[in-house]
């Protein structure tokens, strides 16, 4: 029969997956002022009009209690083969791996939605340009953009805001989870306050768009070397381990067998996390520059 504490941590683990992935909060109030660029097709049309604060609906946190009920059924299953104080750090191991996961899907995703919103932004320029009305433009950017859910089900709740003259920036907020339709929604509350064409507008959030993906493409491949680097010296110990058996050492029965063996697993398992969340800080820090 499992212990006390094993029992317990299993019910931990089954806590967090019950555990609800969204709760209802006050959504945040952001001002958004109107920058020069934006301006330069309409002389002074940034000095006429401030952007008011616009609600923006903060992103759900679902992923948390994924990456901490499957690190606790890691801890579980690690204390309960035997694998005494290795649970803590495989546990650790298991959280690092689900969360570095996590980011690289969604930064892909975000890629992918703003490859995506680029080509959106110059079909709905394009429609507009051409005479159609916006609610007709609104519909004829479906096909750009894609496979991206979040920005299909926008721009359709757009299109029947338009139809129906409702707000249509207001819209695009309610259903913007990545910020990536701000300047559009920007844009179309500009256009209908001061009654600029909405084409003329959207001509420079295009250009921004288009400027700020060259720019990401460009430090993303900056970064990439330092990146892999450091996942190279990552995998290291691994290698070592690997070598270590190869040659009859038995350094996972040297690191298993005994509580000082265990000890210097734990802290090499956290000096290993600790170096790869420093590299990959520094990395990112680098990316945003």
């Amino acid at each position: 029969m499992l212990s006390a504490p094993v029992a317990a941590l299993g019910l931990a683990a089954t806590g967090c997956l019950c555990w609800p992935t969204s709760s209802p909060a006050l959504a945040r109030l952001r001002k958004l002022t109107l920058s020069g660029r934006l301006a330069r097709d309409e002389p002074g049309l940034g000095r006429r009009y401030a952007l008011e604060s616009l609600m923006i609906q903060p992103r759900p946190r679902a992923w948390r209690p994924a990456i901490l009920s499957a690190s606790l059924v890691v801890l579980v299953v690690v204390v309960a083969l035997g694998g005494g104080l290795l649970g803590l750090p495989a546990a650790a191991a298991t959280a690092a791996l689900m969360s570095c996961l996590r980011k690289r899907r969604q930064a892909a995703q975000v890629a992918r939605d703003r490859s995506a919103l680029l080509a959106a932004v110059a079909t709905l320029r394009g429609e507009l340009l051409a005479g159609s009305r916006p609610a007709d433009a609104l519909e004829a950017v479906r096909p750009a953009l894609g496979r991206s859910a979040t920005l299909s089900a926008a721009f359709a709740a757009a299109e029947a805001s338009a139809r129906e003259g409702e707000e249509v920036a207001e819209v695009l907020l309610a259903h913007d989870t990545t910020a990536l339709l701000r300047p559009v929604a920007a844009a179309w509350r500009l256009a209908e306050a001061t009654g600029a064409p909405i084409a003329t507008v959207l001509g420079r959030v295009q250009a921004d768009l288009r400027d700020a993906g060259d720019i990401e493409r460009a430090v993303q491949v900056a970064v990439a070397g330092p990146r892999a680097s450091a996942m190279m010296l990552a995998t290291l110990p691994v290698l070592g381990l690997v070598l270590g058996s190869a040659v009859g050492a038995r350094p996972i029965s040297v690191l298993t067998g005994s509580v000082p063996g265990q000890l210097l697993g734990c802290a090499g398992v956290l000096l290993e996390l600790a170096g790869v969340a420093w590299t990959g800080r520094i990395t990112a820090a680098a990316s945003r520059c």
